[in-house]
């Protein structure tokens, strides 16, 4: 939430769609991170992404086994939400930091999707005991 100016968390939700559609269209980054995170939180714009934030649950509230990921190479707070997430669980858990060696050093780590499908994966195996 911390990276959505001020501006376009007080907007309507058709000013916010409208901004989203522009900005995925400029850049495909941008698009890309954008559908990942929409479909990763079960929303379907930014509007309803927006709303999703500011009505997230706090890890004290997490009952089930959790994995966290993030890269090395994302901003700062990024990394350290993931690291204060993991902390503050009290279920089984797990922290993978996908390094620049590994390609992976990207939010989301949209530019490996394969090495973090691979890590996602494998953790189900683990956890599902399969």
């Amino acid at each position: 939430m911390a990276e959505f100016p001020p501006a376009l968390l007080k907007a309507p939700a058709f000013v916010t769609n409208l901004v989203g559609q522009i900005a995925t269209h400029q850049n495909t980054m941008t698009a890309i991170i954008a559908e990942r995170s929409c479909w990763q939180f079960g929303v379907s714009s930014l509007s309803q992404l927006i709303e999703f934030g500011r009505e997230i649950i706090e890890p004290e509230k997490i009952h089930c086994p959790t994995l966290c990921l993030a890269s090395e190479g994302e901003a700062p707070m990024f990394l350290t939400q993931a690291c204060e997430v993991y902390d503050a669980l009290k279920v089984p858990k797990k922290l993978h930091i996908f390094s620049t060696e590994e390609g992976a050093d990207a939010h989301c780590q949209v530019n490996n999707l394969t090495l973090m499908q691979e890590v996602v994966y494998d953790w189900l195996d683990e956890t599902l005991g399969r």
